[in-house]
């Protein structure tokens, strides 16, 4: 086990040149490190030559940058510094997926027209309307002609931007009446907009549906108009399906706060909308965003983004609301972990084929997912890959290395500050796991495996240096996680016996934690005496010492003890040698 006290950004490798000696050219080699990205928003575009042109709203939690996916490197590139990004826009049809808009919450908004390489600031909002957030979205005809955005602030107009081509005749104006009082969605939260080619502008607020007939005069100010469908519900989420069809679909909450989904129906859309049911049941799950593939004739997958998961909702337009409801953590185990989904978009269809593709993103991650049918609608399969590559190297916490088994494959295990367990080959690295499941404030500090090769990993993070920690625990090397044990104390070191169960926990506050059953159930208290801070712990490898285990600590509090030794009975102070030192962080018993 390699562990960190500091930030390690690149993961390197010491490559021996020769098996029999220690020889002068040893080198270090760069390894294909980890990545992660808090995805704030995806997109994808199409072209004929380009079915899946993808876009990324990434960031660390320090910066934040716009990315586009680069097939020849597989990976994200390209990054285009941005603050505030909240939204990301991009064109499925008329060849136009090398166009793409980024809006921020505080009122500019960029445009790509390469395919993310570049991108330019177009359009600011004028300060004086005080947005916290915007949503945009494009009109169809040329591309970019007209953007919306929404807002959710103390004003909560819908207000329209008109430019030529070239983006310099602009002006702002607001769509529908500009006297407050004759204005609809004044003083109302704007959660979504979109645009129907065939009918005009929806907004979905904080009361409902509100639709405005744009005209092909947009200085003309009609009214908006307010739909008798889902009045008096916080209309969360708005798409048009396979943003090419005219039908809609919407997230609520109603006034009970019941979470539905609904499809705005066939014909004259939200005139009898239909509740999606699955399982005849109302779809109650925290929707963060939507997408709606159109498969044929009148089939559709809505996928539905949640702080519970992501799914595939199954129906047909003609439905009486019945559909059915796809898991997407049965087909993507980690799922299971990373079921925070923060957007969803759909980018890629094949007619013949029956192929579907979709790209989501969590704090965590971004990942895509494949669905393909049969032409009777039969599911055939759904596949999910991570799609970090490119995007920020991970700081490892700690590593560890599975006992090696000649023609068996063991991947290494890696903890991040971020909590994230990434499980790789020094090649090929996956998220398999959060060492702060359920408590993402937590950081990740320590990971270990068993060294007999049983599959046992366990993992920790802790709130703070001095608060709480917690350690979770996979019997089969990372596939499946038990529930995390809290524990009163921070957790900055863990350690696995090579002899038996027993396994031990150490932090802050003089003693060590200690379980009999390689780390599933943390029972037992070791007091620690004048050791505060536990920085390490190694059981002897000796099978003749096999009782023996080693305690790494820090001076603090006017203690002087940095190493202890015992057998969990009887404790001995080894500090010969080490009065200049002050911190002791990592113990290694060379094997005779």
């Amino acid at each position: 086990m390699l562990k960190a006290f500091f930030n390690i950004s690149v993961l390197v490798c010491l490559v021996l040149m020769s098996s029999m000696s220690l020889a002068s050219d040893e080198y270090w080699t760069d390894l294909n490190a980890p990545y992660w990205a808090n995805g704030i928003d995806v997109a994808v575009g199409q072209t004929d030559t380009s079915p899946g042109i993808r876009y990324l709203i990434g960031s660390n939690n320090e910066n934040t940058n716009l990315m586009r996916w680069n097939l020849i490197s597989n990976g994200w590139d390209d990054f285009f510094p941005i603050s505030s990004s909240v939204k990301l826009v991009s064109y499925k049809r008329n060849n136009q997926g090398l166009r793409a808009f980024c809006a921020q919450s505080g009122g500019d908004v960029y445009r790509t027209n390469d395919g993310g390489i570049s991108w330019d600031h177009i359009l600011s909002i004028p300060a004086n309307t005080n947005y916290s957030a915007i949503d945009v979205t494009t009109f169809f005809g040329d591309p970019g002609q007209y953007i919306f955005a929404g807002m959710a602030s103390e004003t909560g107009h819908v207000s329209a931007y008109l430019y030529d081509n070239d983006y310099q005749n602009g002006t702002w104006f607001m769509l529908g009446d500009d006297t407050p009082q004759n204005n609809l969605l004044y003083e109302k939260d704007v959660f979504d907009v979109e645009c129907s080619e065939t009918r005009g502008v929806y907004a979905g607020t904080e009361d409902g549906l509100y639709f405005h007939d744009y005209p092909a005069d947009p200085q003309n100010q009609n009214p908006w108009q307010h739909l008798n469908a889902l009045q008096n519900c916080q209309v969360r989420a708005l798409e048009s399906i396979d943003d090419m069809h005219g039908e809609q679909l919407a997230a609520v909450i109603d006034p009970g706060q019941n979470r539905k989904l609904y499809f705005s129906g066939l014909g004259n859309i939200w005139e009898n909308p239909i509740e999606l049911k699955p399982r005849g049941e109302s779809f109650e799950k925290p929707v963060n965003d939507i997408a709606g593939v159109y498969w044929y004739n009148d089939h559709v997958s809505c996928y539905a983004a949640t702080s519970d998961g992501l799914y595939s909702i199954y129906f047909q337009q003609n439905t009486t609301g019945d559909c059915d409801e796809i898991d997407i953590a049965n087909y993507a185990n980690v799922f299971n972990y990373d079921k925070n989904f923060i957007a969803v978009d759909y980018y890629f269809y094949d007619d013949e084929n029956k192929h579907a593709k979709v790209i989501a993103s969590t704090p965590n991650s971004v990942y895509e997912i494949h669905e393909e049918r049969d032409n009777n609608g039969t599911l055939v399969s759904i596949e999910v890959t991570e799609i970090t590559n490119g995007t920020y190297k991970c700081d490892a916490a700690a590593l560890t290395f599975p006992e090696y088994v000649p023609g068996v494959t063991r991947k290494v295990f890696m903890n991040t500050p971020e909590g994230l367990i990434k499980k790789g080959n020094l090649d090929d690295w996956k998220l398999c796991g959060l060492s702060n499941l359920n408590h993402s404030s937590y950081i990740g500090t320590d990971v270990v495996s068993e060294p007999t090769g049983n599959g046992i990993v366990i993992a920790a993070s802790s709130a703070s240096e001095t608060a709480n920690g917690m350690i979770i625990y996979s019997g089969d090397y990372g596939v499946t996680w038990q529930e995390p044990e809290l524990l009163p104390n921070s957790i900055r070191s863990l350690a696995l016996s090579p002899h038996s169960d027993e396994a031990y926990a150490g932090g802050y506050g003089q003693l060590l934690y200690h379980s009999s059953d390689n780390g599933q159930i943390w029972s037992g208290i070791i007091n620690m005496g004048e050791l505060v801070f536990v920085n390490d712990i190694l059981v002897d490898p000796d099978p003749n010492r096999q009782n023996y285990i080693y305690v790494a600590g820090s001076v603090a509090y006017g203690t002087t003890t940095k190493i202890k030794a015992g057998n969990g009975g009887q404790w001995y102070d080894i500090e010969n040698g080490l009065s200049a030192v002050n911190n002791v962080y990592q113990l290694c018993k060379k094997r005779r």
